[in-house]
């Protein structure tokens, strides 16, 4: 039984419990594909295999009843940067280096990509764009560790925070050219209240590409 072994929890891409590796249940969670898990695999070969979840750079929905069972066993539950709770896709800007440490692998800090409607990032961002953001502007993340809570409507809000007091966060104009593929991340046309996400590949190219 799962609940038997102390080992580290590894959810599939999909947010299923898969079983867990050698690192103990305190180990942070790892995201693989399922036909690459092995149950009680060596936690190294299970970080060559999969991505710690604070560092999973694709939209995931892992349900309560999951973090429930992960919390029994001993292991900890983790609180999502962003919450995608509207019907639409919204896109990210990748958090990027801090204190030399890469904070999402395999994603370029300039680019813009993907959160699923329904779906959750637990890895750290730089800002997101929503439908509900005004054509031309970004919605900017403190430099601390809050959750984004993106409406059914589209509309994120900082957890804790109320962006009209605390300057240059929140729905800001793009503040260098790194943002401009966040900004140009989903089409805008005045007057349309349920705007189409532009999800072409020049889009999510990154400038200079990745």
């Amino acid at each position: 039984m799962i609940n038997q072994i102390r080992t580290a929890p590894i959810i599939d891409t999909e947010g299923n419990l898969l079983g867990s590796d050698s690192e103990g249940w305190t180990g942070e969670a790892i995201v693989m594909d399922k036909k690459d898990f092995k149950q009680g695999m060596e936690h190294s070969k299970a970080l060559e295999k999969g991505t710690e979840l604070s560092k999973y750079g694709e939209g995931i929905n892992i349900s309560d009843r999951t973090w429930k069972t992960i919390e029994s066993n001993g292991g900890t539950i983790m609180e999502p940067f962003v919450e995608n709770n509207s019907t639409q896709t919204i896109f990210y800007k990748p958090e990027g280096v801090i204190d030399g440490v890469d904070q999402n692998p395999g994603k370029d800090s300039n680019g813009a990509y993907p959160i699923g409607p329904g779906k959750d990032l637990y890895a750290r961002v730089d800002g997101v764009n929503t439908s509900a953001i005004p054509d031309g502007k970004v919605f900017k993340t403190p430099n601390a560790l809050p959750r984004i809570t993106v409406d059914k409507a589209g509309v994120p809000d900082i957890s804790g925070i109320l962006e009209n007091f605390v300057p240059k966060i929140g729905i800001v104009s793009p503040p260098d050219p790194s943002w401009n593929n966040l900004e140009n991340s989903i089409k805008k046309t005045p007057g349309t209240s349920n705007p189409i996400p532009n999800i072409s590949p020049t889009t999510l190219m990154p400038a200079g590409g990745f």
